[in-house]
């Protein structure tokens, strides 16, 4: 699973942006963001993976 963690502006400062700790909410949505990924384990080893992708790429309702 890919998790995007934006970027910090400046070329310089992605390093340190990468390696620390992610914001308050945006800590939650990468947990979220794994919880889910372990959700679709039994459609990923069961060889439904597009419905596992397109349970993924659909957001939760009442995420933005």
């Amino acid at each position: 699973m890919r998790i995007g963690v934006g970027h910090p502006g400046h070329a310089s400062k992605v390093l340190s942006w990468v390696l620390s700790r992610a914001a308050g909410p945006d800590e939650i949505s990468i947990h979220n963001a794994i919880e889910r990924g372990l959700d679709e384990m039994n459609n990923i080893t069961n060889d439904q993976l597009q419905v596992a992708m397109t349970r993924l790429h659909t957001k939760p309702s009442g995420e933005r």
